[in-house]
């Protein structure tokens, strides 16, 4: 488990709009330390996690109706 906390204080209280879902997704990757094996580069899984809290932060938009 893993807890983004500064992706998380930037979409707190806001209406998120694609600069600050952009935003977090970029915090959260900087602020992972991701391993680097045979398997996959620390490069590709900063991205992946960039890819996967935008398209998070995005569906819950969506399902709110925002």
């Amino acid at each position: 488990c893993l807890r983004l906390e500064r992706a998380e204080a930037l979409l707190r209280g806001q209406r998120p709009d694609r600069e600050i879902i952009d935003w977090a997704a970029r915090a959260a990757a900087e602020d992972i330390s991701p391993i680097d094996d045979v398997r996959a580069s620390a490069a590709y899984r900063r991205r992946l996690v960039e890819v996967f809290v935008r398209r998070a932060v995005e569906g819950l938009c969506r399902e709110a109706g925002e």
